[in-house]
């Protein structure tokens, strides 16, 4: 089992009043059938800069080197800050990095053919909240709606097609 980076550093954001509330934690497990870990997670709290971004990365099983691809989609994600007036672009842009990334790494590493991963990636800012996917990590939305008198909810999507 490995932790996120900053897993312990991230709080609730509370330096600024317009950022949302997050208590977040992040952890992977190679699971019961698997020897090797190939997932990674991101966790990215920086409430002062405006804004979080949290992922996870799976690389392919039965592809080579999986645990690079997903661990490449993370760093590509921990780089730069998204724009808070187009956070959408930003993260278009980082999946489009992360992805050249790992062809170039495996067009000059032959034991890497074939490196591939999923990814889903939620950036929060203070007004919007955007969701990045490819592949077939799930993404989990939990939502408190207590003020209506409901417990929290949690829904998630039918995962889609892996894409390479």
């Amino acid at each position: 089992m490995r932790l996120a980076p900053g897993t312990e550093s991230a709080r609730p954001a509370e330096t600024n009043a317009s950022m949302p509330r997050v208590r977040v934690a992040g952890r992977t497990d190679a699971g019961p059938c698997r020897e090797n870990n190939e997932d990674a997670v991101l966790v990215r709290s920086e409430p002062d800069s405006g804004f979080h971004v949290f992922a996870v990365a799976d690389g392919l099983g039965g592809h080579r080197a999986g645990e690079v691809a997903s661990q490449m989609v993370v760093e590509t994600l921990a780089q730069g800050q998204p724009g808070l007036d187009r956070p959408e672009r930003w993260l278009r842009q980082a999946f489009n990095a992360a992805n050249l990334a790992i062809w170039n790494h495996s067009q000059t590493h032959p034991e890497a053919f074939n490196l591939q991963s999923t990814a889903t990636a939620r950036v929060l800012t203070s007004s919007e909240a955007l969701l990045g996917h490819v592949g077939d990590c799930r993404a989990w939305f939990a939502w408190n709606s207590r003020r209506l008198g409901r417990p929290a909810r949690v829904q998630h999507p039918h995962p889609s097609a892996i894409a390479s």
